[in-house]
């Protein structure tokens, strides 16, 4: 389980995620918040206004309207062929033909540093009449079989006929033409819950206005070690601005990000704790049945050593039976634990394999702890007097 989560999170998403701080700006109510604040007014103002605590450590910042890290600031619209573009084929409107597509501002690019698995990336260019610059996904790539991107022939916005393929009338022309594939995006936004959504990437400038923004968050970008700094620098700014203390909500990218596993972290770290317990009594409980069990053959190491055996002969007999024990035990575990591993996986799409690895480490210490114990209690026997030994108990 920790290896799944630590795969998830610290794994290469596509992205720059260290020293980030995200500013909940959106209109949507933060958990256990009654109303927010509207920073519609200082949106755009905040990110120049952030850049001048320089001596705090704050090294850049950039508004998202519509935050790409955030899965429900997605919108969903149709993308059509040629024919249907044209209006000579019916049904235009399938599943087969949706994707989410998401606004991102030009500068966002060399903020995060996301990358650009083939082709070149979005700039700001003037704007071509019917012709729409845009990115998509790997898992867009696959629906709309566009393994070579720079011939894809699909449109957006307003057909004809007259028909409009977003989701929303008031959405019509807001991006509309013959779709301009520039490249692909190697970026993973979504949770590992769920596969990867065709997704498609649609440039904006900075200041983008548009009556259905959200205004979602502001991301600042500080030296390592100063994010005590920048958050104090952060609230200073904000009071100036008159938001209220309560209404400011800052944390690192890193941990928002973490909070889609909030749930399997916590069961994962509880499952950590009594597998951590489980190993120790079963540490104990080998030590004192291994004890118990080697004074039983006390007097079978004192026969075999006045026959003539040596410390080595008696140790490798004794050695090899216990061990053998221990192997077969731990293989005999390693099939329940993997089933229960491979039903927890089930929740992920991207799921890490049940591995030996662990199981293997647990089996090698207990074997060491075995040897140390038979070394010990056959080094002692040997030391005794076999005559002792092997005198009746009264």
């Amino acid at each position: 389980m920790q290896r799944q989560l630590s795969g998830m999170m610290n794994r290469d998403l596509g992205f720059e995620r260290e020293d980030i701080l995200r500013l909940h700006t959106g209109r949507k109510y933060w958990p256990g918040e009654e109303e927010p604040f509207d920073f519609k007014s200082i949106f755009y103002d905040l990110p120049q206004e952030f850049r001048k605590e320089a001596a705090a450590g704050i090294t850049d910042a950039i508004a998202l309207p519509a935050d790409i890290f955030n899965r429900f600031s997605r919108r969903r619209i149709n993308l059509l062929t040629e024919e249907e573009w044209n209006g000579k084929k019916d049904d235009r409107l399938t599943p087969e033909n949706e994707i989410d597509y998401m606004e991102v501002p030009y500068a966002a690019f060399d903020f995060f540093h996301l990358h650009v698995a083939r082709g070149a990336r979005l700039e700001e260019q003037p704007e071509q009449d019917g012709v729409e610059p845009v990115m998509f996904n790997e898992a867009a790539c696959r629906k709309f079989r566009a393994d070579d991107f720079r011939r894809v022939n699909l449109y957006v916005g307003s057909d004809d006929t007259g028909h409009n393929v977003m989701w929303y009338s008031t959405w019509t022309n807001h991006i509309a033409g013959k779709l301009e594939v520039k490249g692909v995006m190697d970026v993973r936004l979504s949770d590992f819950h769920e596969e990867e959504r065709p997704l498609m990437w649609v440039g904006i400038p900075d200041r983008h206005e548009c009556r259905f923004v959200e205004h979602d968050a502001v991301y600042v970008k500080h030296a390592p070690g100063r994010r005590e700094d920048a958050e104090t620098a952060i609230r200073r700014v904000l009071r100036r601005f008159d938001v209220p203390e309560d209404k400011i909500h800052l944390m690192p990218l890193e941990r928002y990000m973490a909070d889609s596993y909030k749930e399997e972290t916590y069961y994962a770290g509880l499952l950590s704790a009594l597998t951590v317990f489980s190993v120790l009594v079963t540490f104990s409980g080998v030590f004192s049945m291994l004890l118990y069990s080697l004074r039983l053959r006390r007097r079978s190491m004192a026969i075999r050593r006045v026959m003539g055996a040596g410390f080595r002969d008696v140790f490798r007999s004794q050695l090899r039976s216990y061990l053998l024990y221990v192997v077969a035990g731990g293989v005999l575990a390693y099939f329940p634990a993997a089933l229960f591993m491979h039903k927890w996986m089930e929740y992920f799409h991207y799921g890490e394999t049940p591995g030996v690895g662990l199981m293997v480490v647990i089996v090698c210490g207990i074997c060491v702890v075995v040897a140390l114990i038979v070394y010990g209690q056959v080094h002692r026997c040997m030391n005794d007097k076999p005559v002792e030994v092997l005198r009746p108990e009264s």
